[in-house]
């Protein structure tokens, strides 16, 4: 008897198993149709005369993922007013962790925009990008590049940079807890060259902003959920930004409140490490204003109290803003632009 009744499980087991291999068989055939035919309606023919492309499509990753590869991908706009190129890429969505997609990208980047004089070139030895979603649209994105090069060769007005490079760069917006959401990015050994071909001091850069109740998800059009947050009167808090250049080392933190006209308020602590350094960097970026700077680091000297942070002994001043004036102490040493998306 006994030996009936454990067959019995051992089939009902077996039974089991086999529908759960059909049911996994039949996600994964479901998932590559669906990718296939949404991958032919983008690169499809479009009446507003945009054109996507991508050479040597190869779907694959059965039976855990679904991956994705072209060896090269292009966009065009109507009459080729815009157009970007990208080497080869590699996508990954693993469908045990649905709603998750990484990819290895090769360069280089090229973007021309002639309306307004972008000619772009991007390139990069590594670079690693990730994006997840769920049923109220993109939750969250990043990349991280290595070795990253940019060139500009289009002169953009009002922009006096042509081109940037770094060891290492990074960027990636994430979930932060109720509806609050995190702006991560850092830079390693920045080096920006401005129009007239000199360079600016090497940067190391690293900072997180919190984006405070902006909502459930970010939607599918990110930058119209983040413009209706603003709209409504957003805050965000800056959890830590920190700048070192030269020995000259700059960290800020604080909270910001955006009103629905785009007006700031706020405060924001400051931390100034080696005031010397800030005078020598200032004359590096603008032969000539040493005396200025100096007389501007006496100034924080006054308005500043001593602190140890990680990097050293540090000036810490508290900077205010009201309806866009800044002041620092009784005194306004400025107003801030509207912030707009």
């Amino acid at each position: 008897m006994a030996q009936r009744r454990g067959g019995r499980w051992l089939v009902v087991l077996a039974g089991l198993v086999a529908v759960l291999v059909l049911v996994w068989l039949g996600t994964w055939y479901g998932a590559h149709t669906l990718a296939e035919r949404e991958l032919a309606r983008l690169t499809g023919s479009h009446a507003s005369g945009q054109q996507i492309t991508c050479t040597e499509p190869v779907l694959g990753g059965f039976p855990l993922r679904l991956d994705l590869t072209c060896t090269r991908s292009a966009y065009a706009g109507p009459a080729d007013t815009f157009t970007a190129a990208l080497g080869g890429w590699r996508a990954t969505a693993p469908l045990y962790l649905p709603g998750t997609v990484e990819a290895e990208i090769d360069g280089p980047l090229v973007v021309n925009d002639p309306g307004r004089n972008v000619a772009l070139t991007a390139s990069w030895s590594q670079a690693h990008a990730k994006a997840s979603a769920w049923i109220s649209g993109l939750t969250g994105a990043g990349a991280t590049f290595a070795a990253l090069k940019a060139e500009n060769t289009g002169t953009i007005p009002n922009l006096p940079i042509s081109a940037a490079s770094a060891d290492t760069a990074s960027a990636a917006i994430e979930p932060a807890g109720g509806g609050s959401y995190a702006f991560v990015g850092s830079a390693k050994n920045l080096k920006v060259t401005r129009s007239d071909g000199t360079d600016l001091p090497t940067l190391d850069a690293d900072g997180k902003i919190t984006a405070l109740n902006v909502g459930a998800g970010l939607g599918t059009n990110p930058a119209r959920t983040l413009d209706a947050w603003l709209k409504r009167g957003g805050s965000f808090k800056i959890d830590h930004v920190r700048l070192a250049s030269g020995g000259a080392i700059l960290s800020a933190d604080g909270t910001m409140n955006v009103s629905a006209e785009g007006v700031l308020s706020g405060s924001v602590v400051l931390r100034f490490t080696n005031l010397d350094a800030f005078v020598s960097l200032a004359e590096q970026i603008k032969p000539g204003s040493r005396d200025k700077a100096t007389t501007g680091m006496q100034a924080i000297t006054a308005l500043s109290v001593p602190v140890q942070t990680e990097d050293g002994p540090a000036r810490q001043t508290t900077v205010s803003v009201t309806n866009g004036l800044v002041w620092v102490g009784l005194v306004p040493v400025g107003v801030l632009p509207r912030v707009r998306l």
